[in-house]
């Protein structure tokens, strides 16, 4: 298998009232514990592969979004920050042009 031609965003486009593939885009080893994903919202479904700016990394072994009421209990965010004066950020970034790999983020 070509590793190279898989794209983790496959199935990742989520809503609560439109679930459509209840999925994350991972990146990690396989038979890992914990495995790093852009987080774009802040909420279950923390990834959208049509959005166009990203909130951070996530650091995660939460498998599905429907993994109890409060979400995954034991992330790990890795946010951008600019300056104490602006805080936290939202990136942009254009999904057409990022790679989303099980092996590259």
């Amino acid at each position: 298998m070509d590793i190279s031609s898989i794209d983790t965003r496959h199935a990742t486009s989520n809503t609560f009232e439109l679930s459509r593939g209840n999925s994350f885009p991972f990146t990690g080893y396989p038979f890992g514990m914990n495995y790093f994903a852009i987080e774009t919202t802040n909420d279950n479904w923390w990834f959208h592969p049509e959005a166009q700016h990203y909130r951070g990394f996530r650091l995660t072994h939460q498998p599905t979004m429907w993994a109890g009421t409060k979400g995954d209990f034991a992330s790990v965010r890795i946010l951008p920050f600019a300056t104490r004066s602006k805080g936290l950020l939202d990136v942009p970034y254009a999904p057409q042009f990022s790679t989303f790999q099980p092996n590259k983020l």
